[in-house]
């Protein structure tokens, strides 16, 4: 019976181990920390304001990576099909502006499987349309991007609840 109460105590302390601490031991970690932090945000802030500003963001810059693949991949496979590659294009980008949000206000495991599925096909179609040395890193920069809103389209993912 004497067991079971230092394996308690013990598991009370785990626990509740950062709302125990003494005020001093949280100011002296949490301070510095924070400045570090703003120290950090000032120097993040200053390299990404200078990586905006080098590059351009219209169908000659960073969005024709992906963009011009895509619409040169669309005009190439739609020679049957009665629509333009503008319109397959703007279709496209439609189905995935709307699945992000829908995965993102829904959560639902259809939104999120058919999110996944439109990244790995764009990523496809900018391999397929690219060609050359530039073909790895074009596929990294839509992979990346579609990465970065995944982050919205499956929060919550494996998180569990209890």
């Amino acid at each position: 019976m004497t067991d079971e109460v230092p394996e308690l105590k013990l598991q009370n302390s785990r626990s509740h181990c950062w709302g125990a601490a003494v005020l001093w031991v949280k100011v002296l970690f949490v301070l510095p920390l924070g400045l570090f932090m703003v120290a950090l945000m000032g120097s993040l802030k200053t390299g990404i304001q200078h990586a905006i500003e080098g590059a351009t963001w219209d169908s000659h810059g960073m969005v024709a990576i992906v963009d011009a693949p895509v619409r040169a991949y669309l005009e190439t496979h739609r020679t049957e099909l009665p629509v333009t590659a503008e319109t397959l294009c703007t279709t496209s980008l439609a189905v995935g502006a709307g699945l992000l949000a829908i995965s993102f206000v829904t959560c639902t495991f259809g939104a999120r499987l058919t999110w996944v599925g439109w990244g790995a096909c764009s990523v496809a179609v900018v391999w397929a349309a690219t060609t050359g040395p530039a073909r790895g890193i074009a596929c990294a920069v839509t992979g990346r991007a579609w990465g970065i809103a995944s982050i919205f389209a499956l929060r919550g993912v494996g998180t569990r609840r209890g």
